[in-house]
């Protein structure tokens, strides 16, 4: 049984740069923030249910870190 993934640390901090960049309507701060956000977030659901593999930071897509066969 795959447990539930573990809150990262810094996500607070996070969820208040993402909410200063929308309310100072920096659309490019936001943006960045966001997919770091989105990121993070992926990576860390994917090794909760898929340990050893993570996703690629610009493709999203999941690589195995078990090395070559």
């Amino acid at each position: 049984m795959v447990g539930a993934p573990q809150p990262r640390p810094g996500r607070a901090e996070e969820h208040r740069r993402l909410e200063e960049a929308v309310l100072a309507r920096d659309a490019d701060t936001a943006a960045q923030v966001l997919v770091q956000y989105l990121t993070l977030t992926a990576t860390g659901l994917t090794e909760s249910t898929h340990p050893g593999e993570s996703t690629h930071p610009d493709t999203g897509t999941a690589t195995s870190h078990s090395g070559p066969a």
